[in-house]
């Protein structure tokens, strides 16, 4: 099963990580209800910056006009995944997300993946290293939220103060993904 997950996932696999539209995809493809959020600096430009499912034409614009280069290469790549996800009918935003978008699906009892996330703004230890990688939020108490972190450096969930995960999810391009059936 493990295997059959990552050669599914393979697609989407770059140097030191993945896309965050991968497991996106891969959800939706099965028949789950996705959505998918970024605010993705290195690919988006004022012309599509707060997009929606609805703005595809805007993005597929974006995407034509793109010279073909080494230079576009990272751009070109999550414009097709983010256009490929749309059209697969995946909810997609490029605004800028607010943690009151995690707080509307946690009233939900839905979990929140937030991916890409900066490892040293999240843990303040310079240890901690300059990676990004996944969270799951599954929970706020006032001002902290809880999150359980896959890293082997944590001790698995933990509180948060919001302050301190918006400054490590914001400095990250924004990623978000919610899956429900």
């Amino acid at each position: 099963m493990y295997d059959d997950l990552l050669q599914a996932l393979d697609p989407y696999m770059q140097d030191g990580g993945m896309h965050s539209q991968g497991p996106a995809l891969f959800f939706r493809r099965r028949g789950y209800e996705t959505f998918f959020t970024h605010h993705d600096l290195d690919m988006l430009d004022p012309s599509i910056e707060n997009c929606t499912e609805k703005d595809v034409a805007k993005l597929e614009a974006c995407l034509a006009g793109l010279e073909k280069n080494e230079k576009n290469q990272y751009r070109i790549k999550k414009l097709t995944l983010d256009i490929e996800f749309i059209k697969q009918g995946g909810r997609y935003s490029s605004s800028l997300p607010k943690l009151e978008l995690i707080d509307e699906y946690l009233k939900k009892e839905m979990p929140v993946v937030l991916s890409g996330v900066r490892n040293k703004g999240l843990h303040l230890n310079p240890i901690a290293g300059n990676g990004n990688h996944s969270i799951v939020v599954v929970g706020k108490e006032g001002d902290s939220y809880f999150v359980n972190d896959p890293s082997p450096k944590t001790a698995g969930e933990y509180s948060i103060h919001k302050d301190r995960l918006l400054h490590a999810w914001y400095n990250s391009g924004a990623q978000m993904r919610v899956v429900w059936k």
